[in-house]
């Protein structure tokens, strides 16, 4: 699926800037610069942009890689952000995502040896080959 390209995103979010209209008033960029503020319309451009990023990207969906299961993944590592370790992410996949403990374990060591990169594009090859359950039968 084609999302919107992303100087198309940041033209959006400079539009929807510019329609809030004249609030942000008070900005003295002689004054406010050396104090480490930005200008305002600028922050809240690529706020809005970041927004618009992140919700391009929870569109994107495919029958083999669903935005339910990409947000399912999403809030499990919210949930234990900051204190996880690999024991952690490997109880939550058991617990939330109905993962078997090695099947868990097989998913964590992918995504932390090959990352998204490589596992995109085995992705995109697996389901060329129309390979559903892998070799490993997990």
């Amino acid at each position: 699926m084609q999302t919107l390209p992303n100087a198309h995103i940041d033209e959006l979010a400079k539009s929807c800037v510019h329609n809030v209209g004249d609030i942000f008033w008070g900005y003295d960029e002689r004054r406010d610069a050396p104090l480490g503020f930005c200008e305002p319309r600028r922050l809240a451009a690529e706020s809005v942009a970041a927004t618009l990023h992140e919700f391009a990207l929870t569109l994107e969906s495919n029958p083999i890689y669903t935005s339910s299961l990409r947000l399912e993944y999403r809030e499990i590592i919210r949930r234990i952000r900051g204190i996880s370790d690999d024991q952690q992410i490997i109880s939550m996949l058991i617990e939330e995502a109905a993962w078997t403990d090695r099947g868990a374990h097989v998913v964590l060591q992918l995504a932390k040896y090959y990352g998204t990169s490589i596992l995109r594009n085995a992705l995109a090859l697996a389901e060329a080959m129309d390979i559903e359950d892998g070799e490993a039968g997990l």
